[in-house]
């Protein structure tokens, strides 16, 4: 007997917007624009104290942090059924 999953979804804490792989995420925490050579920094209360993310740029320039609550997990078109917009889209 052979099972097989229904469907698979891919969830990011924080989309950086780079693609090194045919498919995007369907549930995205926060979408943050970088370079490939920035850091993301990702804070949760438990260990550091409080929520936040935020960039180190490739210079080492720290960017201002996301503040707590601002960017709640949406869900991507794709997963809510729609067909993404735009070029380069994946199909």
């Amino acid at each position: 007997m052979t099972l097989r999953a229904g469907g698979l979804a891919a969830l990011v804490l924080v989309d950086r917007g780079h693609r090194e792989l045919p498919f995007r995420p369907d549930y995205v925490g926060v979408n943050i624009p970088t370079a490939r050579d920035d850091r993301v920094v990702l804070e949760v209360k438990e260990k550091e104290g409080q929520d936040r993310v935020y960039v180190i740029r490739a210079g080492g320039l720290k960017s201002r942090p996301a503040a707590p609550g601002t960017a709640p997990a949406k869900k991507t078109a794709r997963a809510a059924g729609k067909k993404p917009k735009g070029k380069g889209s994946a199909k």
